[in-house]
């Protein structure tokens, strides 16, 4: 009973703490700092599985693509070897290859890419397992800034909001979309 006290208490906070004053001349359609879009990716295999999250990509801007890798079928997390990101767009490729990890599991890449439009992420991983390739399909790059915003937007508007226990025992308010690699606040 407790903890479902604790909980709606928490859910109500979190709901009202989040509604505009009306006095309040701060602009609804503004995106603050800590309200950043991001994209979250995943891609899977027999041998591995990633999860990343990065800003929508724009062409001539460097996006931060932050990947964890784990390895299967026991989810331990990669902690050598060399990983290359490739993003394809239109037939063109921008890559960065990292030969060790940030942190366990952690590999952060910096791409920039050069040609709008439909395209994908692949990584190739070489370390002590062999060889090995995920596939991120649907990623798109956007000409300018504006489109992008545009995107996330229309994301967040299609998108659903609810809680979920972190690993931690804590509850926390997520926000899921209907494509599984789409722009999510």
């Amino acid at each position: 009973m407790k903890k479902t006290i604790s909980s709606l208490t928490l859910l109500a906070m979190l709901l009202f703490s989040c509604s505009q004053n009306k006095t309040d001349k701060h602009d609804v359609s503004e995106t603050d700092s800590h309200d950043e879009v991001s994209l979250k990716l995943t891609a899977y295999n027999p041998d591995y599985e990633v999860f990343a999250e990065a800003v929508p990509l724009v062409v001539g801007k460097t996006s931060r693509v932050l990947s964890h890798f784990t390895h299967l079928p026991g989810f331990n997390a990669v902690i050598g070897g060399s990983i290359t990101i490739r993003l394809v767009t239109e037939g063109k490729e921008v890559s960065q290859q990292l030969t060790q990890p940030t942190r366990k599991g952690i590999y952060a890449f910096d791409i920039t890419p050069g040609t709008p439009g439909k395209g994908r992420i692949i990584y190739d991983i070489v370390n002590e397992n062999g060889t090995s390739q995920l596939v991120v399909p649907g990623i798109v790059v956007f000409s300018n800034e504006e489109d992008a915003d545009k995107a996330a937007q229309a994301a967040v508007r299609h998108s659903v909001l609810y809680l979920r226990k972190s690993k931690h025992g804590k509850l926390i308010l997520q926000r899921i979309c209907q494509n599984r690699n789409h722009l999510v606040r």
